[in-house]
């Protein structure tokens, strides 16, 4: 059955070990994770530094890398008066033997201001992101 399914939804985050993957981002970003803070969700894994920023890893299959895009954060970290953390640093890669890319990325804490627009804001981890579009949740997913 899971052979129907995506790449990336093949595997549950807050099911799987993700000790290796943590240890890889830290050393690649140069921070430690709070293991107590960490979020995990089904297709990614957050958590606050020692350092007191963000760091979020998402886990993407190739199919969805092309249609959806892959750099978003470092291209509107490019647009000016459009509140929204701080980018600080990124890195990805290939996990070998399967169709799957990792990408961490840092950010700050509670940088910016974020606008409430038509659709509200929502706090999480001393993060404020706009709030869900209609048809949309916040991890993008329709």
């Amino acid at each position: 059955m899971t052979g129907s399914l995506p790449v990336a939804a093949q595997v549950d985050l807050r099911r799987q070990p993700v000790e290796d993957v943590l240890e890889r981002v830290e050393e690649a970003l140069q921070v430690r994770l709070v293991r107590e803070a960490l979020v995990r969700k089904r297709r990614s894994l957050g958590g606050r530094t020692e350092r007191g920023t963000w760091v979020r890893i998402e886990r993407r299959g190739f199919e969805r890398i092309g249609p959806q895009g892959w750099n978003g954060t470092e291209a509107a970290a490019m647009l000016q008066g459009v509140a929204m953390p701080e980018w600080y640093q990124g890195v990805a890669w290939r996990e070998p033997g399967e169709p799957v890319m990792w990408r961490a990325e840092g950010v700050a804490i509670g940088s910016g201001q974020a606008s409430e627009g038509p659709f509200g804001v929502v706090e999480e981890h001393g993060v404020r992101f706009p709030a869900e579009l209609p048809g949309r949740t916040l991890d993008g997913q329709p």
